[in-house]
């Protein structure tokens, strides 16, 4: 409604009254009201921090998220607009990437359908998830710009990528970290004639501060000798603790001669270095492996093979000293051989790629109808292919990376099954237990499981072990073979004679059985001393009232020979050649 006067010759001569239904209109404008507060409403509740530009990059609005987080007032980025990002940088601190976000702050076009993405890092540690994209409602009418701190959750992902890559104790670098920088290295180097190269090191005689002083001083000491070659190493260097006592250094740009440099300061730095720990003090040395990462080596697997062989090696030669490796070097590709092993019988024991053999052990005595065999069970490994591999190719390395145990438990559960089934139809089996497995705490409880649930008679299995396993810790073994005994089992002596030590030990042990090296048994016949060392073993285990095995029997002759010298058993591919011990049992 509204009215004017109703003017004629100058003279209101009265009133008109205009009325127009504008319903339609209003209820538009409380629509359109409506819904501008519903949109400043939603910028509100938002988390992040929200800015509206036109097409002619005027800001339309921002909610409080976004004034609070760059402290600025709606006014002054109404007036200065998104683009002055030094007028941002006032609120929440200099920009670290100021020139990537004004970049793509400016080039943007706001009338642009695209999407962008940015992290905003600040130099004081804050940081910022950018993200904009057109406001479309039928067309473009301008871009929306968020802004979320990420600085918290930033902090979060640094903090979990940094212990995922790094050691607790010294704060450097743990071998995941370090195998990826190393497989960057190898990669560096690809068809180039660039070269870094890559030293292994063993701390020597660690342990014995560890035994002594307990693990905590041990950790103390770690990180004093971390701390001290930290210093003696380049920033462009990467310094790694990749085992308990065991470290990595990866020297970026650096030639053979120069590796040698810094090993040789390494050796210089752990000599010097003593530690102090309740009024003692002990010193460590190092062994050190380096190894030349250039376009012949593949993969930074086989780079860290090659570093951890040169070290042990380097322990093999006397400890606290370096060992270079070459492509001619025989006795790094010998320790790669060794490694190769390590891995079969690694899988063997998951994929039940090991063999039980038995070899006869026959009686020397007047042989009657009556009278039973014996047995040995060996132990085999199967490769990959199907080929039986000798136990003198993987035993060795089994016991020096302490994997023996593993198989003799696997052995022990093995034999024992299978020759309950024919118990009956010999006189004992013998079982070959090594000093790892002597010394294992589960081993006994294995043993005596595994007979019970077998229904094998104890007296049935022999335990076999070497004089050097007995007595490498003659009270932990005297104590193992007595366990043995009272639960009704034999005890066997392997390889008597070949100790220091024998006639001292064996009025110790508790054996039954004593096997008679078969060194002195295979030349005897040529040998006289060696016959005379036979004679004289068989004549003290007899006093000692203790039954004795010939070893070595190869042919009639000799068999002969122990026959007469009065041995109890002879043992030999004469007599028996070794079988799979399923064969044994079906007969």
């Amino acid at each position: 409604m509204d009215s004017f006067p109703l003017i004629h010759n100058h003279s209101v001569k009265g009133r008109v009254w205009y009325f127009k239904n504008i319903t339609k209109i209003v209820n538009s404008t409380k629509a359109l009201q409506n819904a501008l507060d519903i949109h400043r409403a939603i910028m509100e509740a938002s988390d992040d921090g929200l800015l509206v530009e036109d097409l002619n990059r005027n800001v339309i609005t921002v909610n409080q998220v976004f004034l609070q987080t760059f402290k600025i007032s709606e006014d002054v980025i109404k007036q200065k607009g998104l683009s002055s990002l030094g007028v941002l940088q006032l609120g929440i601190g200099e920009i670290s990437n100021d020139a990537e976000i004004k970049k793509i702050v400016t080039e943007i076009s706001p009338s642009s359908d695209e999407k962008t993405e940015a992290i905003i890092n600040l130099k004081n540690g804050g940081v910022l998830d950018m993200t904009s994209f057109p406001l479309v409602n039928d067309r473009i009418h301008g871009r929306v710009w968020y802004f979320k701190d990420i600085t918290e959750k930033h902090k979060l992902t640094h903090r979990l990528s940094y212990e995922a890559t790094h050691d607790p104790l010294t704060k450097l670098m743990n071998r995941r970290g370090f195998n990826d920088e190393l497989c960057v290295a190898v990669y560096d180097v690809d068809g180039t004639q660039k070269s870094h190269a890559l030293l292994y090191l063993d701390l020597d005689h660690f342990k014995y501060i560890n035994d002594n002083c307990g693990h905590g001083a041990g950790d103390f000491a770690l990180i004093e000798i971390s701390q001290l070659l930290s210093q003696t190493l380049r920033s462009a260097d990467t310094f790694a603790r990749v085992g308990g006592d065991e470290f990595c250094i990866l020297l970026n740009d650096c030639l053979p001669a120069g590796a040698q440099i810094v090993a040789e300061q390494v050796l210089q730095v752990i000599s010097k270095y003593v530690f102090a720990w309740e009024d003692k003090e002990y010193n460590v040395g190092v062994s050190i492996g380096i190894v030349s990462i250039d376009s012949t080596i593949t993969s930074f697997e086989d780079a860290l093979k090659l570093a951890d062989t040169s070290c042990y090696i380097a322990k093999e030669e006397g400890r606290n000293r370096i060992h270079v490796h070459t492509s001619a070097d025989q006795a790094v590709l010998l320790r790669l051989k060794e490694n190769s092993v390590i891995n079969q019988i690694q899988n063997a024991l998951k994929t039940d790629k090991l063999l039980c053999y038995a070899q006869k052990i026959g009686s020397l005595e007047d042989i009657t109808s009556e009278q039973l065999p014996c047995y040995e069970v060996l132990v085999r490994m199967m490769d990959d292919e199907g080929y039986i591999i000798p136990p003198d190719v993987f035993l060795p390395a089994a016991e020096r990376y302490k994997l023996i145990y593993k198989i003799d438990q696997w052995v022990i559960q093995e034999a024992i099954v299978s020759m309950s089934k024919i118990q009956d139809e010999f006189e004992w089996v013998s079982i070959n237990l090594s000093g790892q497995t002597i010394a294992h705490e589960s081993s006994y409880d294995i043993i005596r499981s595994t007979i019970k649930a077998s229904g094998m008679n104890p007296s049935k299995v022999c335990f076999e072990v070497t004089e050097t396993a007995a007595i490498s810790n003659p009270q932990l073994g005297i104590e193992f073979l007595i366990k043995l005994r009272d639960l009704g089992c034999l005890v066997s002596l392997d390889d008597f004679g070949t100790g220091l030590s024998s006639y001292e030990y064996l009025k110790k042990l508790p054996a039954d059985i004593l096997k008679i090296d078969g060194q002195f048994i295979k030349n005897m016949l040529d040998d006289e001393l060696d016959l005379a060392m036979v004679k004289s073993m068989n004549e003290i285990a007899h006093i000692m009232g203790k039954k004795t095995v010939g070893e070595f029997v190869e042919n009639e002759a000799i068999y002969n020979k122990l026959k007469e010298i009065g041995v109890d058993y002879a043992q030999g591919y004469y007599l028996d050649a070794p079988k799979d011990i399923h064969e044994v049992t079906k007969k």
